[in-house]
């Protein structure tokens, strides 16, 4: 469960840095589920950069939570598979 916090947390702050350089550089950007996030951020004053960031934590623990634990029952199935 610590992987995924630890990995939930560094996406959502390299991802965070990334969104906030190509909104500073007014690169032109499709509608992304995080922008739901970031409207009631933004609507409340929190810095853009900080915005950014917590905006992609909601659907990153969702994501890494699946990809973490999927990969090691994968990896389960694969060793159970081997060992026959």
């Amino acid at each position: 469960m610590l992987v995924v916090v630890f990995d939930c947390m560094t996406v959502s702050v390299i991802g965070g840095i990334i969104d906030f350089i190509l909104t500073m550089l007014k690169a032109p950007k499709a509608f992304y589920p995080e922008d739901s996030f970031k409207l009631g951020l933004l609507r409340n004053n929190v810095p853009v950069l900080a915005t950014a960031i917590l905006s992609r934590i909601p659907i990153n623990i969702m994501d890494r939570f699946f990809v973490i634990f999927g990969g090691y029952g994968v990896s389960l199935l694969y060793r159970k598979i081997i060992n026959r």
